[in-house]
């Protein structure tokens, strides 16, 4: 059974914190595929989670999207920014305000790699798609800066495996 969620404490403060996730590419015979989970929302984004006590945020990310995604051969290549949202807790602080920072890392899984959602961690599907199109697929305005500034990276490095190495 898993554990009761925490109630918001009375005092209304809103809770800080600091999450990292990943966006995944492979390379297939028809081009570079970029990932994305179907979250707890139904919506098409990408892999994150909370930045754990004695973790940097670079290893918290590549943790997270392997969980999220049931990857288990991923490499970080570069950090593609942060970003942040507000919204109600609906499961572990259940009713409290939350303001969230989420840094991203663009990260590579070989060419078969499929994944598995991770169904206890809320992720109801798994998606790939032509990376060009992953910024019409997410269904989150905040992820904008992220997805452009993979897109640009993929777009300089596409053609040359050897321009493409592990940065972090």
């Amino acid at each position: 059974m898993p554990p009761k969620p925490k109630r918001q404490n009375s005092n209304g403060r809103t809770r800080i914190e600091h999450s990292a996730g990943g966006v995944v590419f492979r390379r297939t015979r028809t081009g570079l595929e970029i990932g994305l989970i179907l979250d707890s929302y139904k919506k098409w984004t990408f892999p994150k989670g909370r930045v754990e006590r004695g973790e940097t945020v670079a290893q918290a990310a590549l943790r997270e999207t392997r969980e999220e995604m049931g990857l288990r051969n991923v490499r970080t290549i570069l950090p593609l920014g942060t970003t942040s949202i507000w919204f109600v807790d609906r499961f572990e602080h259940v009713g409290a305000r939350i303001h969230k920072f989420i840094t991203y890392f663009l990260m590579e899984t070989p060419a078969g790699a499929w994944g598995k959602p991770q169904k206890a961690g809320h992720v109801l599907g798994i998606r790939w798609v032509p990376y060009r199109q992953a910024a019409r697929t997410l269904q989150y305005k905040n992820m904008s800066k992220i997805i452009h500034n993979a897109i640009a990276y993929l777009d300089k490095t596409r053609n040359s495996k050897s321009e493409i190495r592990n940065n972090i």
